[in-house]
C-alpha cells in the first residue's frame, strides 16, 4: 500500500515561488517589481507590480491504517496584481490569466496540489494603484513526529 509524498512546510514555498517569478517575468516584468513577505520592497514609480502572501494555513491530523500520522496541511496563496490607477485593464487580465494558467489544478514539488482559484477580486485600497486579487487553495500532506 502506497501513502502520499510527504512535504515539509519550509519546501512548499521553495516550490511555489519560482513558479511565480517564472509567470511574471513570461509577462515581460521583472523580479524586482515582486513584493515578497517579509523583504524590503520598493513599489515601482510608474509600472506593475505584484504582492506575495500567504494569508492563512491550517492542519488537520490524518493517521493511516498502518499507523502512518502525518497532517493534511490546506493554505492559502494570494497573488494581489497592482498598475498605475487610470492605466487601464490590459495588464491585470493578462496576468490574471497567467497565474491561474499555473496554479489553478495544478502540482507542484512533492504533493503540493492546488484547487481552482478564488477571484479574481478588487484588491485592498492603495491610494495609487488599482489592482486585483487572486486567491489559490492548495494542499499538501507533512510528516509530523509524535
Amino acid at each position: 500500500m502506497g501513502y502520499p509524498i510527504a512535504t515539509a512546510t519550509r519546501d512548499v514555498r521553495a516550490a511555489i515561488e519560482p513558479v511565480i517569478l517564472a509567470a511574471w517575468e513570461g509577462l515581460g516584468y521583472t523580479a524586482d517589481t515582486i513584493e515578497w513577505p517579509n523583504i524590503y520592497f520598493q513599489k515601482p514609480g510608474n509600472g506593475p507590480w505584484i504582492r506575495v502572501s500567504y494569508p492563512q494555513q491550517f492542519t488537520a491530523p490524518y493517521t493511516w491504517c498502518a499507523g502512518v500520522v502525518q497532517n493534511v496541511t490546506i493554505a492559502l496563496l494570494s497573488i494581489q496584481i497592482f498598475t498605475p490607477r487610470n492605466a487601464g485593464d490590459v495588464v491585470l487580465i493578462a496576468a490574471t490569466d497567467a497565474f491561474r494558467a499555473c496554479f489553478e489544478r495544478q502540482s507542484y514539488g512533492q504533493g503540493i496540489r492546488f484547487r481552482e482559484a478564488q477571484g479574481p477580486s478588487d484588491t485592498a485600497f492603495e491610494p495609487s494603484w488599482a489592482g486585483r486579487n487572486l486567491s489559490f487553495p492548495y494542499e499538501y500532506i507533512e510528516d509530523i513526529n509524535l
